[in-house]
C-alpha cells in the first residue's frame, strides 16, 4: 500500500527539447561548453534524429530534425523562453564559460547573489543563477 503523506506532486525537473539545425554541432556545445555527456541517441524515421544529453539529473533532448525553423527573438511570442541552472559558486562558473568562449547576453546581481544569460550555439537563452535566488 502506498505512503498516504506522499505527495502526489513532487515533481523535479527531468528534460527540456530543444530543436537544433545540426545535432553533432549542439552536442559538442553543450560538452564543451557546459560539461553535457551524451546520454542516448536515436532516430525516429518520418522525425529525425535525437540525443539525449546528460548533465546531474537533468537532460537535455536535442532534435534534429529536416526543414525546422528558427524561433523569433520576439518576447511578444508564447512559448519557452529560457531554460535555467543554478550554481554553487557564481563567479567561477562565469570565469570558466568566458574562458571556454560562451557568449554572455547579461551579468548581473539579484540582491547579493549572481545572475546571467549566456546563449548556446544555436541562440537559446539559458539562465545562470546563484543558490539561493529565486
Amino acid at each position: 500500500m502506498a505512503n498516504s503523506t506522499t505527495d502526489p506532486f513532487d515533481l523535479k525537473p527531468h528534460h527540456c527539447g530543444i530543436y537544433v539545425p545540426d545535432l553533432e554541432s549542439s552536442i559538442s556545445w553543450y560538452h564543451d561548453k557546459l560539461d553535457f555527456t551524451v546520454h542516448k541517441r536515436m532516430t525516429i524515421p518520418g522525425l529525425g534524429k535525437i540525443a539525449f544529453i546528460k548533465h546531474g539529473d537533468f537532460f537535455i533532448e536535442l532534435f534534429e530534425v529536416a526543414g525546422t525553423m528558427p524561433k523569433r527573438e520576439d518576447a511578444k511570442t508564447y512559448g519557452t523562453k529560457h531554460m535555467a541552472f543554478v550554481v554553487r559558486n557564481f563567479c567561477q562558473f562565469m570565469e570558466t564559460i568566458k574562458q571556454r568562449g560562451v557568449e554572455i547576453i547579461g551579468e548581473g546581481k539579484q540582491g547579493n547573489l549572481g545572475v546571467a544569460f549566456i546563449k548556446d550555439n544555436v541562440g537559446t537563452p539559458i539562465e545562470i543563477v546563484e543558490i539561493g535566488a529565486p
